[in-house]
């Protein structure tokens, strides 16, 4: 809705005509666990050939490559150099161009904290406010499948839903500090190898000193564990988890005071409109971009030092102008949520998904029986493209509701109402 059609980089809008930017009122509120439909909040910024990719988090991966390569500079340094590599290099990353609220990309995910909220992720659980939340039934983690036999194939995967672009097998790397285990794609040659923080580091280093044992990992949900634990092949299978204070720089808000990552986050307050706090060098990573974009347009914030400064002058304590939300998806370990970009704000909320007409499995995700949209017609939704059971669906609380049999008796109904209908005028004349 961005960009026309057949194109990359054509906008779909027009920059010299502009409306102030309002949203019509909704008919509901979102509340937690609702499914919500928003604006993704670091599309404000795009670099058209990596259009799937954070344009921030490109600029803080190129950043940490810098740093590497040059250990003797300074962060600014990196950071300025990252920036000219983006902007620059329009054969790799595109021009970077701008997009206004309502036309940057739609995201679809699970509403985890309001306003107000307090948020905990401790081990792969969530806590808001204290309390334990209960599990969407679908909810899907990474998991060690550990075997002494190397079963795992492409067709194994499609027999039991799972996508190839989500199976990896974990390795020993030795490199000259220390011995690293890395998670690497079993199918695909786009990934060189990932290391893991693991809280199970120690037990799968052990795992792997024996020399008699394989280890995938594999996204599944807690059912489909179960039964791929009880497979013959499979020696063992443990939920995996990075381990606590283990830092991840793609995990909001990005910076080391906040040893943070998927599993292992917070406690973190979700801003409520009207609300008073006072902003500290603690809390400024948090809600830097609330005062420099969200809140009330674009602003100049830094820290500098142990002082805040907003457009020049002190700022000690910040009244919030709307309320924000934390989205997260139910594909744990494979979601781009507000663990990586942090908050949404109320005015970026489009509504709830409704309806679902169709859906279809990828070749890419599914090479076994993602492949032909013919042949798929008249085979069952396990062997061929087409996900039947979630063809024509509506949405409730996350879960899908088919309404195939109304439609299609009604459009029977329909059809043989008019045929009727127009036989009885031919028989008149």
């Amino acid at each position: 809705h961005h960009t026309m059609p057949l194109t990359e980089s054509v906008p779909s809008y027009m920059q010299w005509l502009k409306l102030p930017y309002l949203r019509l009122p909704g008919f509901g509120t979102v509340k937690n666990n609702h499914i919500v439909v928003f604006n993704y909040p670091d599309g404000d910024t795009v670099a058209i050939k990596h259009q799937n990719t954070s344009y921030y988090q490109i600029i803080r991966d190129l950043t940490e490559q810098e740093a590497q390569n040059n250990p003797h500079g300074t962060f600014s340094t990196w950071h300025h150099e990252a920036w000219m590599r983006v902007h620059q290099d329009v054969k790799t990353f595109g021009p970077v161009v701008g997009r206004p609220v309502d036309k940057r990309d739609h995201y679809v995910k699970r509403c985890i904290a309001i306003a107000g909220d307090t948020l905990r992720i401790k081990n792969a659980e969530v806590y808001i406010n204290g309390k334990l939340l209960e599990k969407p039934q679908n909810l899907q983690h990474h998991y060690f499948v550990k075997s002494t036999t190397d079963f795992v194939t492409q067709e194994w995967l499609d027999q039991n839903d799972i996508y190839v672009t989500e199976a990896f097998k974990v390795s020993r790397y030795i490199d000259k500090r220390d011995t690293l285990l890395v998670m690497s794609s079993l199918f695909q040659n786009t990934n060189n190898g990932i290391p893991l923080p693991l809280a199970e580091r120690k037990a799968l280093q052990t795992t792997f000193n024996t020399n008699d044992t394989l280890v995938y990992c594999l996204n599944l949900t807690a059912l489909k564990a179960k039964t791929v634990a009880q497979d013959p092949r499979v020696a063992q299978v443990v939920l995996r988890t990075d381990r606590k204070s283990g830092f991840d720089s793609r995990i909001f808000p990005h910076d080391t005071l906040y040893p943070w990552n998927n599993d292992w986050f917070g406690p973190l307050w979700i801003p409520k409109a009207g609300t008073s706090i006072r902003i500290t060098r603690d809390n400024f990573y948090m809600y830097e971009k609330i005062l420099s974009t969200y809140d009330d347009g674009i602003h100049q914030v830094q820290l500098k030092g142990n002082a805040v400064l907003y457009d020049g002058a002190p700022l000690y304590e910040y009244t919030f102008k709307q309320d924000y939300y934390f989205m997260m998806g139910d594909n744990r370990h494979n979601s781009a949520d507000s663990r990586c970009w942090g908050f949404v704000p109320y005015d970026h909320v489009v509504g709830s998904p409704f309806f679902v007409w169709a859906s279809v499995k990828y070749e890419e995700n599914n090479p076994v029986s993602g492949k032909s949209f013919v042949k798929s017609l008249f085979k069952n939704e396990h062997d061929g493209k087409y996900r039947w059971s979630r063809f024509l669906c509506y949405v409730e609380n996350g879960n899908l509701h088919s309404v195939k049999w109304p439609f299609i008796s009604c459009s029977i109904a329909l059809w043989l109402f008019f045929k009727w209908r127009k036989k009885r005028k031919k028989d008149k004349t």
